[in-house]
Formats: structure tokens, C-alpha cells, sequence
């Protein structure tokens, strides 16, 4: 069965609402909404159920600011990363040469960095969002990263200044597991498990009543409550398979 695409749940959602026919959720203010709440919607169960798509490949985001050259951060779509790479060439236009960055542990990235000398013309002084001072050196491609935040901005241990005057997204080379999205667009499909569909159509419609139409009504209430009832007692079991399958798993976290 193929899953719904968002124009579909919309146009359901303003049929309860005795809203306006619409052929595309652009249509109408009011349509535009719905598709907000939809999208809004499916971002909390991802969260919430910790939905996870395919491995794929990704960029980091470069912090554009050479007040901190080294720091980067995570697509909101990542939800787990197994590995960095940045390309280390020492000339620009040359043949790439990705290289692993390796992460520490915040308390051993602070030691790592500490150790060097503020006076050296190799070492550029950062301030951290935290407000910790890195000493970053500015004369090698990185070679260690780690968070001070416990988010999703990565700070690595140097830069090249030679050849760039921050780290380059274009330069890494990333790969993990990926969060679903929802585009606001009429074909977007609703990427989740068909249990959590329906919960999706009920939340995002009493949502939908609650902003738009003055309040839910007790039988749109009374679905959501059954879906999200089914929905939990769905995800225990999938807890448990997945801590079955994780037993042999003897590798850490590589995201913070």
C-alpha cells in the first residue's frame, strides 16, 4: 500500500473542517496551514519515535565567521553520524585527499588543545560559544573534533590558513543515519511507519481544530487518543527489538 503524500492528509483535514476544496495545499491560506500543522506534526513523532531512514553521505554547515574557523554543525535531518572525513589536500584544485577526523571526548579535546602556546604564530585563540578559549592551530587540516555544547556544533582542532580562512563544508565528508523530512510541497510522501500514519492524520487534525477552528471536538480527541495509545504500545515492542539487536553492539555514539 503506498503511503500518503501531504496534499492527501490536507485535503482530508480541510474536509473535516468543512474547509474549501483545494487541488494543491498553495491554494488557500487556510490549506496552507493545515499543511504547516501536518509538517509540524510529523517532526514531533519523528522525534518522539525516534525515526530513522537510510545511511546516507552528508555535509556539515561551516560557521562562515573566521572569529571561529573550526566550528561546524550538524544538518537537523542527521540523527547519528559513524564517521568524518575532511579533504586534507594541501593546494587548492588539487586531488582530493579525505582523511578520518577523529573525535574526543570534550575533556580530552580541551587537554588536547591546551598544551599549545597562545604566542605562536601557529595558533589562532577561539572562543567557544561556552566560553572555553581554544588554542587552534592554523597551519594543518584537522585531525580531532568534539562539542562543547552537547549538540549539534562541532568544533575541530585546526584549519589550513594557508589555503582557506575556515573549514569548508564543500570539504567534508560525512556519513550516518538520517531523520525523515517533510517538504511543504503537494507530492511530499509521509515517510513513516504505516503505525504511525494514522496517529499523524488524528494529531495533526485536533491540532488543526485547536489553532484554526476554535477547539477540537470530543470524537477528534477521542481518535487521537486511540492512535497515540496504539502508537506507544507499538513503540515498546520495537524498543525491545532494537535493544536485542544492539546486544553486539560494542561501538560508541560517534554524535553528541
Amino acid at each position: 500500500m503506498a503511503k500518503p503524500v501531504l496534499k492527501d492528509i490536507v485535503q482530508d483535514i480541510l474536509s473535516d473542517a468543512d474547509g474549501d476544496e483545494v487541488n494543491s495545499i498553495s491554494d488557500t491560506l487556510e490549506s496552507m496551514q493545515a499543511a504547516t500543522v501536518v509538517r509540524d506534526t510529523f517532526r514531533n513523532l519523528v522525534d518522539t519515535y525516534n525515526i530513522e531512514t537510510i545511511k546516507s553521505t552528508f555535509k556539515l554547515t561551516a560557521s562562515g565567521t573566521t572569529d571561529r574557523p573550526t566550528h561546524m554543525t550538524v544538518p537537523e535531518t542527521v540523527h547519528s553520524i559513524e564517521f568524518i572525513r575532511y579533504d586534507k589536500a594541501t593546494t587548492n584544485g588539487g586531488d582530493q585527499q579525505y582523511r578520518y577526523v577523529h573525535w574526543l571526548e570534550p575533556d580530552e579535546f580541551i587537554a588536547h588543545t591546551a598544551v599549545r602556546s597562545e604566542s605562536s604564530t601557529e595558533v589562532t585563540e577561539v572562543t567557544d560559544p561556552s566560553g572555553v578559549l581554544l588554542l587552534i592551530r592554523n597551519d594543518v587540516a584537522p585531525t580531532y573534533y568534539s562539542t562543547l555544547d552537547g549538540g549539534d556544533t562541532f568544533v575541530f582542532d585546526s584549519y589550513d590558513s594557508d589555503i582557506e580562512s575556515t573549514l569548508q563544508s564543500s570539504k567534508t565528508l560525512c556519513y550516518g543515519v538520517t531523520k525523515p523530512e517533510l517538504t511543504l510541497t503537494d507530492t511530499a510522501t509521509i515517510d513513516l511507519p504505516y503505525s504511525l500514519i494514522t496517529l499523524l492524520r488524528n494529531e495533526a487534525r485536533s491540532m488543526f481544530f485547536e489553532l484554526y477552528k476554535g477547539g477540537t471536538t470530543a470524537k477528534i480527541e477521542q481518535k487521537a487518543r486511540h492512535s497515540m495509545n496504539t502508537a506507544l504500545r507499538n513503540r515498546h515492542v520495537t524498543r525491545i527489538n532494537r535493544e536485542r539487536d544492539a546486544i553486539n553492539n560494542y561501538g560508541r555514539p560517534r554524535r553528541k
